[in-house]
């Protein structure tokens, strides 16, 4: 709402219920929170531990009914997380290596709703996983590829209406139309990667 929000910074972790005129710091999970995601002001979600772009070092999914002074570590849900959200208490989606995740049942049972295409060269782990919900059946991720060359950095997006058929969105066509050759999408605004949001 308009009052009640949360920040994650280098170790902190910080709420406001006044509209951001005043923040507090709260104490984490015994993992550094990466990012948060809130459905109200005492129901949230959070990956903590790891890092953005090297998931093998392991991320976990937390939860909390409190407003983040208590957390617990939800182990039904998948490893190696990378990014979250949530429409509601119970319908969400989480990005892990080249995969998106879906929940309708606030993380009982998470099923599989989409994994990145096949890629040209060795296999890998896959891509860095950014999802972004688009309302309540909605969602958006953008892979994220590790490298650069000539200064250009893959890059490619997919978005989904019904969380079932997704359809390319975007991509940085130079690397990725030699990585993944089957995908043809719209180019990109830029040969790097930049801020990902899904509004609708």
């Amino acid at each position: 709402d308009a009052d009640h929000g949360f920040a994650v910074g280098d170790n902190q972790l910080l709420v406001t219920d006044d509209g951001g005129r005043k923040w507090s710091e709260l104490e984490e999970p015994c993992l550094p929170i990466r990012s948060v995601h809130f459905t109200s002001p005492s129901f949230g979600y959070a990956v903590a531990g790891g890092s953005l772009l090297d998931s093998l070092k392991g991320s976990e999914l937390f939860v909390t009914s409190d407003g983040a002074r208590h957390w617990r570590h939800d182990t039904k849900g998948p490893t190696s997380v990378q990014s979250l959200c949530f429409t509601t208490r119970y319908d969400g989606w989480i990005g892990t290596p080249g995969k998106v995740w879906h929940t309708a049942d606030g993380g009982l049972q998470w099923s599989l709703s989409f994994s990145e295409p096949h890629r040209v060269g060795p296999p890998g782990q896959g891509d860095t996983a950014m999802v972004q919900c688009g309302g309540t059946r909605g969602a958006w991720v953008l892979f994220l590829g590790s490298g650069a060359a000539t200064t250009h950095s893959p890059y490619v997006a997919f978005a989904t209406r019904d969380g079932r058929s997704w359809h390319p969105v975007l991509e940085e066509t130079f690397t990725e139309s030699g990585i993944m050759p089957e995908v043809h999408a719209p180019d990109g605004p830029g040969t790097y990667p930049g801020p990902f949001s899904a509004v609708s």
